[in-house]
């Protein structure tokens, strides 16, 4: 087939491959927009079912349990999705295929997982630890923490290959449409309980890992015939090395996502895990328009951080500043005025509650958004142990104000520690911005966006 014709003096093969790859980045970035959309309706549809169908002390207990998983998920992983994913890319590139650290890590995995199970089924049977009353919560837990990694494993199989949006489906799309459809199994008990919510999601997570697996193996299989070599070498040493550092980020992500949850768990119980589980879903839509935002802007501000146009990337982060200020002043309104309706009408009047833990965790996106995007400045910038060190301090002082307000004022207190520590934690990272870049970050630099520019000569 012969290409269409250019224009004279232009290359043809190089303006139409230019082309092909534009329209793969759009189609991809369109297409990861639908899937996440999708997600966030599919994971509300979710809570709302659990949450109205267990009640608030059985869906209190289940949040709980999810959150311990969260956690387990960490020393089941230890970060290998990460290193897997970048050792594919790399090795791709030279069309090669590193089937000898995907099998260890796979095993690896399983192996850890297994374990963790094992102790946890120990712990609930010979000592009767338990989570809202049911011993068999807590394994249930780490199987669902070993399900999540070898997901994720497989996820970042994929996506080293260049298919994020295939990677990214399994885990947004197809684990939570196959919970919703086991859901109606998991309440028809009477009474309904946690356990057999986690069993219904322990059957989406395992026909999910299946799926992506089966995905995995079809494009290796592919790129074999396409002339990939497999690599079957295993450089454990190094590969331990690097999964260290790529941990303790993990870590410190997880943690500072839910340690509110576990916090609210252990010392007051799972009826407010409840609400505060409830008002964290809400909450967490408000800040997707800020996600799209900073994901079509990064690659932006990278280019510009790169060039050393202080200018152009100063224009860039007053413009972050701005659609997040907006965005989240915006999600803090509305929450104002039909919070307590869409609760009542959501998750039922037992939920109610719930409303001054989610005006709090929205004002807390909103001090954050006017702080501006400087997680965002320092990645681009190459400063990611800035951040690092900010998130470390940022969850080491939520763990130590997390416990007295939490024992004084409840999931609420677990939001305003979550706002105190994600405020210490901006203004440190804003801090950084502004010595290492030379950048503010702050929404009072939104006047550079309406400012005329100067005429030269």
């Amino acid at each position: 087939m012969t290409a269409p014709p250019s224009s004279p003096g232009e290359p043809s093969s190089g303006r139409y491959a230019l082309s092909a790859a534009m329209s793969r980045v759009l189609g991809s970035g369109i297409g990861m927009l639908l899937v996440r959309f999708g997600n966030m309706g599919l994971g509300l549809l979710v809570v709302v079912i659990l949450a109205r169908g267990l009640g608030t002390e059985t869906y209190g207990a289940y949040a709980f349990a999810f959150a311990v998983a969260q956690l387990l998920a960490l020393p089941a992983t230890m970060g290998m999705p990460t290193l897997v994913l970048r050792e594919t890319a790399r090795a791709s590139t030279d069309a090669r295929l590193p089937t000898g650290l995907i099998g260890w890590a796979f095993i690896l995995t399983l192996m850890i997982g297994t374990f963790l199970v094992l102790i946890c089924y120990a712990l609930s049977q010979l000592f009767g630890i338990d989570i809202g009353g049911e011993t068999l919560l807590l394994p249930a837990a780490a199987l669902v923490a070993t399900l999540m990694g070898l997901l994720a494993l497989g996820n970042a199989v994929i996506n080293g290959v260049r298919r994020p949006l295939y990677a990214s489906l399994s885990d947004a799309l197809v684990r939570p449409a196959l919970f919703l459809a086991f859901i109606p199994l998991a309440l028809a008990a009477s009474p309904p309980t946690a356990q057999a919510a986690m069993a219904a999601h322990i059957a989406a997570l395992l026909l999910a890992a299946i799926a992506t697996y089966v995905g995995a193996g079809l494009f290796l299989r592919y790129l074999r015939k396409k002339g990939h070599q497999l690599d079957r070498s295993r450089t454990v040493g190094s590969w331990l090395r690097s999964l260290l550092p790529l941990s303790l980020s993990t870590g410190i992500s997880v943690l500072n996502r839910r340690l509110d949850i576990l916090m609210v768990g252990l010392f007051v119980g799972p009826g407010p895990v409840a609400l505060y589980a409830v008002a964290n879903q809400i909450a967490s839509l408000a800040v997707v328009g800020q996600t799209i935002v900073n994901s079509q802007l990064s690659p932006r501000l990278a280019g510009a951080l790169a060039r050393k146009d202080k200018a152009a990337s100063q224009r860039l982060v007053a413009f972050a500043a701005l659609a997040s200020t907006g965005l989240s002043l915006g999600a803090l309104g509305g929450i104002v005025v039909l919070g307590g309706w869409a609760i009542n009408v959501l998750f039922g009047p037992d939920y109610s509650d719930a409303l001054p833990i989610l005006l709090i965790l929205a004002a807390s996106q909103l001090v954050t958004s006017t702080l501006g995007p400087t997680a965002l400045c320092l990645n681009m910038g190459g400063l990611e142990r800035l951040t690092l060190r900010a998130s470390i301090i940022g969850t080491l002082l939520n763990i130590v104000i997390n416990l007295p307000l939490v024992l004084t004022l409840g999931p609420a207190g677990a939001a305003l520690g979550t706002l105190i520590a994600q405020s210490v934690m901006q203004l440190l990272m804003m801090r950084s911005v502004r010595d290492h870049l030379s950048l503010d970050t702050t929404i009072r630099t939104v006047g550079l966006l309406v400012t005329p520019r100067t005429k030269k000569g």
